[in-house]
């Protein structure tokens, strides 16, 4: 969907397509005690790597989509993004973001900072008492957190080819 898309757009703010399944684990030297090279984790990864905007200058943007088919609701998509917003957020991982994604060659590697966003296939069925709750944990995150510049919970659908979004 971003992908043949290119960007995300909600309120004022676009977000543009970099690169899905990023698994933040995966490493291109390790072996597993089998002996196997250990390029994935097998877990999955981020959905989706974008470029968020900041002052002129592109920042990395990690996005969890939650289609209207899943049962996982607002809270667990804010913990699995946290989670790899923890594993992408460090010195050795923006070094590399900076080195193999051109959009991002003038990040700073010494002060990681990252958007989080949470998409939600409109029509999405969750319950708002849950939405409130992940509403409420990430405001509280967001002020303890320095990595993480903002995180946004988006409801998303498509509109004559574009990805259409608004703030939920």
């Amino acid at each position: 969907m971003a992908r043949a898309a290119g960007e995300i757009k909600y309120t004022e703010h676009t977000m543009r397509f970099v690169d899905h399944e990023i698994a933040p684990f995966r490493t291109t030297r390790s072996r597993l005690e089998s002996g196997e090279a250990g390029k994935d984790s097998g877990a999955g990864g981020v959905d989706l790597l974008l470029a968020a905007d900041q002052f002129g200058e592109p920042i990395p943007a990690i996005a969890e989509i939650k289609a209207m088919t899943e049962s996982a609701g607002p809270t667990h998509a804010l913990v699995q993004a946290l989670t790899y917003a923890a594993q992408l957020a460090t010195l050795n991982q923006f070094t590399r973001i900076a080195e193999h994604y051109r959009v991002f060659t003038g990040i700073l590697a010494e002060e990681p900072e990252l958007d989080v966003l949470l998409i939600f296939e409109k029509d999405s069925t969750f319950t708002a008492g849950d939405l409130d709750y992940a509403k409420s944990l990430a405001a509280a995150l967001g002020e303890e957190l320095d990595e993480i510049r903002r995180i946004i919970f988006l409801c998303c659908g498509i509109a004559d080819g574009e990805i259409q979004c608004e703030v939920i």
